[in-house]
């Protein structure tokens, strides 16, 4: 008798299981996102990454905009990293780990460490050399970074370099 019993009432919370998952609706589509426009913030990497918030909203998306036309247009990668941290870079933010290519030129900015550079990978070497990236830098760059112009000097910085970038 209590065998029966206990194998109706496992047979009775096997169904009741089952009428539960039946009744189970998946969830409507409310929102249709691909008729947006890129948002370039979404992405997971970007090639402004002003982690000092030295830019506005706009100067960002401006600089992100040409730095995406660049490459779309002329295959041209140019990243631009401004640190906020007294800390020297590690190798993670080298041209290679970022661009996933050994083509391209990295421009830093510290504002903290007073440190401007301007890297380029193995494959663009012949581009720019020292001593034209020196003189970009000292000539361009930092009389608008002393004026607190850092938009200013990173654009013009960017002109000079896609004029010897040829």
């Amino acid at each position: 008798m209590r065998i029966e019993i206990l194998l109706i009432i496992l047979t009775m919370s096997l169904f009741s299981c089952n009428a539960q998952k039946k009744e189970e609706k998946l969830p409507k589509v409310e929102f249709d996102f691909s008729n947006m426009p890129e948002n370039y913030k979404a992405k997971p990497f970007t090639y402004l990454n002003d982690l000092d918030k030295t830019f506005t909203l706009e100067q960002n998306e401006e600089l992100e905009k040409l730095l995406v036309k660049l490459l779309k247009e002329n295959g041209k990668q140019i990243i631009i990293l401004i640190n906020p941290s007294r800390e020297k870079l590690n190798k993670e933010w080298s041209i290679v780990n970022v661009l996933g290519t050994n083509s391209g030129i990295i421009i830093t900015l510290n504002k903290s460490l007073k440190n401007i550079g301007i890297g380029i990978a193995m494959d663009t070497k012949d581009i720019l050399l020292k001593q034209t990236r020196k003189e970009i830098i000292e000539n361009i760059m930092i009389p608008e970074f002393k004026n607190g112009n850092y938009y200013n000097g990173i654009n013009k910085g960017i002109e000079e370099i896609l004029k010897q970038w040829k």
